[in-house]
């Protein structure tokens, strides 16, 4: 019977789980500041693709209307690196189009600082970025809790059964 369950279950996480992005595909949430730019925060998801040793190519950003081909904006390459502390981005940065207007985010020296380039002009200013978990790391961690709380409820019903027989 415990075997029929274990396979069932096995077989309702499989169905049920939600279909990941390409695995190649990773997001980062990110939250940036410039307290000098017209800009003065922002905060979203990026889209990447992994190109392997901590670098991703970032293909597109939520609150972007698009992330400009590289090389096309002060010479950006796209490239974000992670974990890549201090920094997450090289002096060639990112280019993207922010409310019509090309901006850049370039982080060009080992302390950790950003400038972002807007209407022609540099800001200081600073990114911090992590990587979002996909829902099927979600449903895996879920299934897990569930899967346990069975276990420990089948625990509990067996041994109040053999406490009684004694």
């Amino acid at each position: 019977m415990r075997a029929l369950l274990l396979g069932l279950a096995s077989i309702a996480l499989v169905a049920f789980q939600v279909p990941g992005a390409n695995a190649t595909t990773v997001y980062f949430d990110y939250t940036s500041s410039c307290p000098t730019c017209a800009v003065t925060s922002g905060s979203g998801v990026l889209t990447t693709t992994a190109l392997g040793g901590g670098e991703y190519l970032v293909t597109a950003d939520s609150i972007a209307t698009e992330v400009l081909v590289p090389g096309t904006y002060l010479g950006n390459d796209n490239i974000l690196y992670y974990p890549g502390l201090p920094n997450y981005y090289d002096s060639l940065g990112i280019s993207e189009l922010f409310d019509g207007v090309d901006l850049n985010f370039a982080c060009p020296t080992a302390s950790g600082s950003c400038y972002y380039t807007y209407l022609g002009t540099s800001y200081l200013g600073t990114i911090t970025i992590s990587p979002t978990p996909l829902p099927s790391t979600w449903l895996m961690l879920l299934g897990g809790f569930v899967g346990l709380g069975f276990f420990a409820y089948r625990g509990m019903k067996n041994n109040s059964a053999a406490l009684a027989a004694a």
